[in-house]
């Protein structure tokens, strides 16, 4: 993934809430903007192992996050928490209870007039095993612990900025499988490390294009049986950015190729692959924004002499803010997931409705519902095949 993007995956969660909508954006305090809220919701579903079992079962979760951010002449600072809970009804499914905590900690400071520096540090939880690459990749339920630090040094010259950026990333999965001996934890460590040198011109007020060259190392240590240790590889990319901000229309984008050398014999090499991410914003008025985007990216696999997995994502959807107390979102997903080299393929279609009514600045209640369907193509893999809907009842408390 190009550190440098300015685009981000398009996903029905990442749909923005409209600044006309009546509830609280947070409060001032000592000059420091404070956010918070909790959402707490209950939810049926006819898949609730969300794979070919195809149980229905329900379970109810909590969301609470917060934030403060700072703001200066020469720079800022945020700091921002989320912390979420996932408990099954029924204490058979408690194999799918969860809980995932997330900082993040991020900043930039100017030195001078022309010198600006930032920072992001990050230390987030992530749910594993629902994804169509997470089961091709024969990931079960559980967790991945991520910490990032990435920092940026940029000189202004004029229209024209150039810069250097760092990251270093490291992403610990954890998955518990019951076995004959009892339960196996399977621990996986990945580490990556990045670096580009990147050259930016402002064309106008509203565009800006960006080309960059990098490198990234991945190195892989594990506690358990597992492929994933032979996908040690060198990276070498480059690529382009652009980013356009008008009065109604929000564009963002990127393309980059690179070449990897797999340390293992037994994967062949890339050369002059590619990916992309691209994301549109529309307002067609102050009340509907039309959100479009599409997405390529190459994952590592743990699928034995495969280098890894080619990701497509398409993504449409919307808001609707019929009065400044009623919210509708609607999303349409559609993923590709195909391992490199191999004629299998796996689509998963995902559609999304939330409709929210504010009861006050502080208190909204709204319902959320989803229906996706997978398959798997060129091949009769029936664990890849199944479909499921759920739908959730939620009241979000905002400070």
């Amino acid at each position: 993934m190009p550190i440098i993007s300015l685009a981000s995956e398009v996903t029905f969660d990442s749909l923005e809430d409209p600044h006309g909508f009546d509830v609280s954006q947070g409060r001032g305090l000592w000059g420091i903007e404070v956010t918070g809220s909790l959402n707490i919701g209950a939810e049926s579903t006819t898949n609730i192992y969300q794979d070919a079992s195809e149980i229905d079962g329900g379970a109810r979760d909590a969301d609470l996050s917060g934030g403060l951010m700072r703001k200066w002449d020469t720079g800022m600072m945020a700091l921002s928490l989320d912390y979420a809970d996932y408990k099954a009804f029924k204490g058979e499914y408690s194999a799918q209870d969860f809980d995932t905590l997330s900082l993040l900690f991020l900043g930039s400071v100017k030195p001078s007039e022309n010198l600006t520096l930032k920072w992001t540090v990050a230390d987030s939880e992530l749910l594993l095993g629902t994804s169509p690459a997470d089961q091709l990749n024969g990931i079960g339920r559980g967790k991945e612990l991520d910490e990032m630090v990435e920092l940026d040094g940029e000189l202004a010259l004029g229209a024209w900025s150039v810069g250097l950026k760092g990251r270093y990333f490291d992403s610990v999965s954890q998955q518990s499988q019951d076995t004959d001996d009892g339960i196996v934890r399977d621990t996986l460590d990945r580490v990556e490390r990045s670096a580009i040198a990147y050259l930016g011109y402002k064309i106008n007020s509203a565009t800006t294009l960006y080309s960059y060259v990098g490198k990234q190392t991945i190195r892989y240590t594990e506690t358990a049986a597992s492929t994933a240790q032979l996908h040690d590889s060198d990276e070498h990319r480059f690529g382009g950015v652009i980013n356009y901000a008008a009065d109604a229309l929000q564009l963002t984008g990127d393309l980059y190729f690179f070449s990897r050398d797999f340390k293992s014999p037994a994967i062949g090499d890339f050369s002059g692959e590619w990916q992309a991410n691209l994301k549109g914003n529309y307002a067609l008025s102050d009340s509907i924004a039309l959100v479009v985007g599409a997405s390529r990216e190459f994952n590592e696999s743990n699928i034995a002499g495969v280098g890894g997995l080619m990701i497509s994502n398409v993504f449409a959807g919307g808001t609707w803010l019929p009065r400044n107390s009623t919210l509708l979102k609607v999303g349409l997903q559609y993923e590709s997931v195909n391992p490199a080299g191999r004629k299998l393929e796996v689509l998963k279609t995902s559609f999304n409705v939330d409709i929210r009514e504010s009861l006050g600045p502080h208190v909204s209640v709204g319902l959320s519902l989803q229906a996706y369907a997978q398959k798997p193509e060129k091949t009769d893999l029936a664990a890849f095949d199944f479909h499921g809907s759920t739908a959730k009842i939620y009241c979000e408390l905002d400070l």
